[in-house]
């Protein structure tokens, strides 16, 4: 079995038994008209200039990151706080002739940030828009639509950051023609993969009320100050294997810890609040608006050492311990992965996908699941 079929196997089996998968693509450019992209639009225009730009633009790599969480037995409890995080990452070349669009800014800023254009160009992995139904008959899809296919079939939740973009093109390059608009978009999405989360829009809801976070929401950032007060255990074999930065692996993998430290962080907030001592005035235990800070509710910040993937220019190698502290570990709010489902909160952000430069700032594609 040669090198490429090995990697589209490998992550393949791991997307079998993910509890959910986290995606990231890097482009050949974002948008034909880029001196509008600054500009507030509608939520109409956005998505029309966004349907207009993605089928010129080649996906140039796929990151991903499929997350499962480990039950240990631990002194005759079972231990729920750890999860291990498979990252992989499959350079994509379309199998069908291709005319496409290249912006010079974003090969740049790729090229800063490590692509190996040669490498592309020489191993990147084929793939073609899968059928619409799979059956016995149906030719084995190629090279990367193999792994699109696994996706498909596992209907795990996807997550993404900031992830409009990313969904666009995965519907363009691997199932078909985009629809005309966000209602259309958002219900042809969801026939092939029910359930989707945006890691950009659940920091946007919990800003600064759940994450105590007056800074940017650029994935890097809300990982460094996630992590400060996450008493999670994220765990992967091979942590620096995807490259820097900007690598649609390594970006994944942030996505994929991200997601999982915010949503044990609003399960805390939940429950705190509803732990709210009875006499307490109605009002502090209610929930704040998104970005007015709270003083009844506060996010505890009890950790243990968190292993975590060191950023790019750290001077150690391999993981290594967030912060020490001398307070008690506590056990994880996000206890099971089916919380991700079923929870009242987690549905909170069921299929609904950040905006930048917009309004309104985010695009519900469909209701929660189930």
């Amino acid at each position: 079995m040669d090198e490429r079929a090995l990697a589209v196997k490998r992550c393949v089996s791991d997307i079998e038994v993910a509890d959910f998968v986290a995606l990231d693509l890097e482009f050949s450019g974002l948008f034909l008209d880029a001196a509008k992209s600054g500009k507030v639009l509608s939520y109409e225009d956005y998505f029309a200039k966004c349907a207009e730009s993605v089928p010129k633009f080649l996906a140039l790599q796929l990151g991903i990151c499929c997350a499962q969480q480990r039950k240990e037995n631990n002194g005759g409890e079972t231990d729920r706080s750890g999860w291990d995080l498979r990252t992989h990452q499959l350079d994509l070349w379309p199998s069908e002739h291709r005319v496409f669009s290249v912006d010079l800014q974003s090969l740049r800023f790729l090229r800063s940030h490590g692509f190996d254009f040669n490498a592309f160009l020489e191993k990147a992995h084929p793939y073609q828009r899968l059928q619409k139904s799979a059956t016995s008959a149906t030719p084995k899809p190629l090279g990367a639509g193999q792994v699109m296919a696994a996706l498909r079939t596992a209907q795990v939740p996807l997550v993404v950051h900031n992830g409009l973009l990313d969904l666009l093109h995965l519907y363009d390059k691997f199932l078909g023609d985009l629809p005309e608009d966000f209602e259309d978009f958002g219900k042809a999405w969801l026939e092939h993969f029910p359930l989707t989360f945006d890691t950009r829009f659940v920091a946007q809801e919990g800003r600064l009320q759940v994450f105590k976070h007056p800074g940017g929401l650029s994935l890097q950032t809300l990982f460094t100050h996630l992590r400060a007060s996450s008493s999670l255990q994220l765990r992967s074999p091979e942590p620096t294997s995807q490259g820097a930065s900007h690598s649609a692996g390594y970006d994944a993998y942030v996505t994929a810890a991200v997601f999982l430290m915010e949503m044990d962080a609003w399960l805390r907030f939940d429950r705190k609040k509803s732990e709210a001592p009875a006499e307490a005035p109605a009002e502090a235990a209610a929930e704040a608006p998104a970005e007015a800070p709270s003083q009844a509710t506060t996010l505890e910040t009890e950790t243990v050492e968190m292993a975590v993937q060191p950023t790019p220019g750290e001077e150690d190698e391999g993981w290594q311990p967030a912060r020490k502290r001398a307070r008690k570990a506590r056990a994880p709010a996000l206890s099971d992965p089916s919380l991700l489902e079923n929870h009242k909160i987690c549905r909170r952000f069921h299929n609904k996908i950040a905006l930048v430069n917009t309004s309104p700032g985010f695009f519900v594609m469909g209701p929660p699941k189930g």
